[in-house]
């Protein structure tokens, strides 16, 4: 994987990272420093579906995470969605 990860950081400006929260956050932090490696400016945009603002941070603090992807699919309107969203 370190590998893999850092040959597409060599050819790639970012990655998107699906189901971030189900990569072991050690594994996440060392391919994410390896990748930044070849790739300083790496941006690194992750689907979590955690539970709290504070696990969110945490992924994105420990793994260097630029951009969040939310899932939209249990709101039932916009407005809902903006409303939870400010509230976190």
């Amino acid at each position: 994987m370190k590998k893999y990860v850092t040959n597409l950081a060599s050819v790639y400006d970012g990655f998107r990272l699906d189901n971030a929260h189900s990569t072991p956050i050690n594994v996440g932090r060392y391919l994410s420093a390896h990748s930044r490696k070849v790739n300083p400016n790496l941006i690194i945009i992750a689907e979590l579906f955690t539970n709290t603002a504070i696990n969110d941070a945490k992924y994105c603090l420990i793994w260097g995470i630029n951009a969040l992807i939310r899932e939209s699919i249990y709101w039932h309107s916009p407005e809902k969605a903006d409303q939870e969203i400010c509230e976190r």
